[in-house]
């Protein structure tokens, strides 16, 4: 198994405790995927329990978790497995679109991850899901005057109510400035230009741009996979992005029909 986030540690768990000789591998040194990045916007520390208790139950079951390992289609082959789930993942979606190539553009898992620190800056955050806004929180806690831009023509679509109202208050009493029905057109070197509702443009001022857009599936190594194993099986975000809990669901159908 490839990926040890709460897809590729649920499928390991519940495949181990089938019977199934199981190693899970993961590039980075810790297990978690995404969450580790769901548990860094301000009050989700405890999403490192759901970490825990992940990756102590896959182990229990008798799951080999390998971190610090990349696979490549060579390690595939070595394994000579019966079967494979990818449980690679996402990655950030960049539009192609003028700008976005620039050095004060990055994306909400970048902030997350610590990669890049924005404080005290002018920084629009385009796209307003979960991760959109709780990054603006995360910026909004460091100093930074944030203003969200959002395509929908409401902010937060999609979002879990009660998530909603967990975060969006906070925003708004910080003095996000929210642009529901704002459509990202371009970005300069010190503002990004907006499509308004009224088909107006409307020219933002900012220091940095900080994409949430949603995540593409990562599938590079189903081809390899398929080459050397009898079943392949794709879950998580690798096969189409979504919540925690359909992930989850996704690693234990796919042990289940092992």
């Amino acid at each position: 198994m490839v990926g040890a986030g709460p897809a590729g540690l649920t499928a390991a768990r519940e495949a181990a405790a089938r019977g199934f000789n199981v190693t899970l591998f993961e590039k980075e040194k810790v297990p978690g995927g995404q969450l580790n990045l769901a548990k860094m916007p301000p009050h989700k520390d405890r999403m490192q329990w759901a970490i825990d208790d992940l990756t102590a139950a896959a182990k229990e079951a008798g799951a080999d978790i390998v971190l610090g390992k990349e696979v490549t289609a060579e390690t595939l082959k070595e394994c000579k497995p019966y079967a494979v789930i990818l449980a690679t993942g996402g990655v950030p979606i960049v539009p192609k679109m003028e700008g976005l190539d620039g050095p004060n553009v990055c994306t909400a898992a970048d902030v997350l991850a610590g990669d890049v620190s924005l404080e005290g800056k002018k920084v629009a955050v385009i796209g307003s899901g979960l991760t959109g806004l709780e990054t603006a929180e995360l910026l909004v806690e460091k100093g930074n005057q944030v203003t969200i831009a959002e395509m929908a023509k409401k902010i937060g679509p999609g979002v879990y109510i009660q998530h909603y109202w967990d975060v969006v208050p906070t925003l708004d009493k910080a003095g996000v400035n929210m642009l529901p029905g704002h459509k990202l057109l371009k970005v300069t070197d010190t503002s990004v230009v907006l499509e308004a509702p009224d088909s107006n443009l409307k020219t933002v001022d900012v220091d940095a741009v900080v994409l949430s857009l949603g995540v593409k599936a990562v599938q590079d190594l189903e081809a390899a996979a398929k080459s050397v194993a009898e079943k392949v099986v794709l879950v998580g975000d690798a096969d189409k992005p979504g919540k925690i809990v359909k992930a989850t669901r996704a690693g234990l159908e796919a042990a289940v029909a092992l």
